[in-house]
């Protein structure tokens, strides 16, 4: 696997009073490379899953176990469920 290459750019975040900053500064944004990636899926066990539904993006928390290349989700009835169901495009 040939290394990826890193795109750094940084931007100045903006206070906002109703979503603060989680940090204070510059926030710095990379591209992970494959290794990055997995150790930050193994390290973690919750996720955010993005989907539309009636020309609406919803952001929704979902519990995920990534093994070998896969990632296995765990949801309840809901509406990420019933998206699914009608438009199977999700970003993880």
């Amino acid at each position: 696997m040939s290394a990826a290459k890193k795109t750094r750019t940084s931007v100045t975040a903006q206070p906002d009073a109703a979503f603060p900053p989680a940090r204070k500064g510059d926030v710095t944004f990379s591209e992970l490379n494959r290794d990055e990636i997995e150790a930050m899926l193994l390290r973690n066990n919750v996720g955010r899953l993005a989907f539309s539904l009636h020309d609406r993006v919803d952001i929704q928390p979902i519990h995920y176990v990534y093994e070998r290349g896969w990632l296995y989700g765990r949801t309840s009835e809901g509406d990420k469920l019933m998206a699914l169901s009608h438009n199977q495009w999700v970003a993880f």
